[in-house]
């Protein structure tokens, strides 16, 4: 449609040309996107058109002047009016002011595909661009992780459940609008589970409550009786007041995460032949009732003993331990009792035929315990049979604490600060009537190696003096074994001396 308005100074005649259609509107892409430039022409029949005259509408607000070929880039999807006015001119001295229209419609041909569109936790989504006019694409994916740029085809994985709105935003993200796809992601619940113990829980004592294959550490736990929920780990422990059945429930992400993981168990009087059997007391020991002991090479029947207090009854099932590797399963019927005693057996007995320091432990396999399990410990000797104890004088004589720490020794005890060195000054006096080519001084902290020396060509009646220097690590007590042997024959060393001293908590 043209509309005219001004004043002809041409004649009749040149007024008769301007009859038909002064001008046309062309623009390409006939079917332009959203985000995608459009190129608007204006052209005439005849005559010109005075560039400096134009001025573009484009149907959505905005507009352009003083050129005859125009682009334009629309942020909305519809059918726009775009209108051009110009003055056209026939010649030198003649024209007429002219209004041309045309109608374009404007459409949203991209997208984003979201493989799977219903993925769960921690699953690969594979999104595609689709339509896009570029190659570069700002993605952003609602889960408040930071938005990054990608290309047509990118993979993310949502590490919790929910709705998300995922946009793509064209050109870098320079384009005026996000292309966006709904993505829900949904919890596997079959996965999760609670565990608990004891197995048979009984009123007034703590049951521990363990969230298996849970997708956080976060949880919040409900343990069914009336007291508030706690946000907690993935472990949590709780004791009921009262016998009855309780339905225990977890959720991940603190709650915000989808529906509860739920287990119902019953708790049980305390006391009684009925109780839940459960182990609330172990202590090991051997024979003499000590928790450490010193045998030679090659001993016959050390045995440790564990001292068991227990409620209701049931099949105890453990297996002892040797420097954590399984020696001997122990399987017995407990009836309704108090207390039992175990040992670890005489056949066969534990081992001694490897010298050196070794651990003792028990691993409950039923009934169900969280007892943190005691260590004893016995030293094996070099030699075979009994030590030669006699005829050999050891001692430490002072205790030098560094950076101004004293210490006293006292009765084979002394006291250490932990986190200090200390040095230990001593002699060793050899009254045997046979002398010794090469003897051997060792000194340990507990189970590690602090010091050895070779004492070369000790005489009968010789006195030998020593120092070392120990770390003491910790506040807990400990013991300092001091051991010499005899080495002259590599291949059977005699062990002629071992003197122990407790280090002692330092109160």
């Amino acid at each position: 449609m043209i509309r005219r308005s001004g004043i002809l100074l041409a004649s009749l005649a040149v007024l008769s040309l301007a009859s038909p259609a002064l001008a046309t509107i062309s623009y390409t892409p006939a079917r332009p996107n959203i985000d995608q430039a459009v190129t608007f022409n204006i052209s005439v029949g005849f005559g010109s058109v005075d560039p400096g005259s134009v001025l573009w509408r484009f149907g959505d607000g905005a507009t352009a002047s003083g050129q005859i070929m125009v682009q334009h880039v629309f942020g909305r999807i519809g059918t726009f009016t775009v209108q051009c006015h110009y003055y056209h001119a026939f010649s030198v001295a003649s024209g007429v002011w002219v209004d041309e229209e045309t109608a374009l419609t404007v459409v949203e041909d991209r997208s984003v595909s979201a493989k799977p569109s219903n993925p769960q936790v921690n699953q690969a989504v594979a999104f595609t661009a689709v339509n896009f006019l570029s190659a570069s694409i700002r993605w952003s994916f609602g889960d408040g992780t930071p938005a990054v740029m990608g290309g047509a085809a990118i993979n993310h994985a949502f590490t919790r459940p929910g709705i998300f709105v995922v946009a793509a935003r064209d050109k870098g993200g320079a384009g005026l609008v996000d292309i966006t796809a709904t993505v829900s992601v949904a919890v596997d619940i079959s996965r999760r589970s609670i565990a608990f113990a004891p197995a048979m829980p009984v009123a007034r004592q703590p049951v521990t409550f363990t969230a298996v294959n849970f997708y956080t550490t976060d949880i919040r736990w409900d343990f069914g009786d009336g007291t508030p929920a706690v946000s907690g780990g993935p472990t949590s422990t709780h004791a009921f007041v009262a016998t009855g059945l309780y339905t225990v429930q977890a959720w991940d992400w603190n709650g915000l995460g989808g529906g509860p993981t739920s287990i119902t168990i019953r708790v049980e009087q305390p006391t009684g032949p009925t109780a839940p059997f459960q182990i609330f007391f172990l202590q090991l020991r051997f024979e003499d009732g000590l928790s450490y002991k010193v045998v030679p090479r090659g001993f016959a029947g050390l045995t440790a003993f564990a001292d068991i207090k227990y409620e209701g009854t049931g099949l105890f099932q453990a297996q002892w331990l040797v420097d954590g590797m399984p020696f001997q399963t122990a399987s017995q019927a407990l009836p309704f009792a108090e207390a039992t005693t175990l040992n670890s057996g005489r056949i066969p007995a534990l081992p001694t035929s490897m010298t050196g320091m070794h651990e003792v432990s028990l691993r409950i396999l039923s009934p169900a315990s969280t007892l943190t399990m005691p260590i004893i410990r016995y030293f094996v000797s070099a030699e075979t049979g009994t030590p030669p104890l006699r005829g050999l004088n050891l001692q430490v004589a002072t205790v030098e604490g560094l950076k101004g720490v004293a210490s006293e020794l006292r009765l084979d005890s002394l006291r250490i600060p932990a986190g200090t060195y200390f040095i230990l000054n001593g002699s060793v006096t050899y009254a045997q009537a046979a002398p010794i080519r090469y003897g051997l001084l060792r000194i340990h902290l507990g189970d590690d190696l602090a010091d050895q020396q070779i004492l070369r060509d000790l005489k009968p009646a010789e006195t030998r003096g020593f120092t070392t220097s120990i770390f003491n690590p910790t506040p807990e007590g400990k013991f300092i074994y001091i051991t010499l042997y005899d080495i002259s024959d590599p291949n059977a060393p005699k062990l002629l001396y071992l003197k122990k001293i407790a280090i002692l908590p330092n109160d």
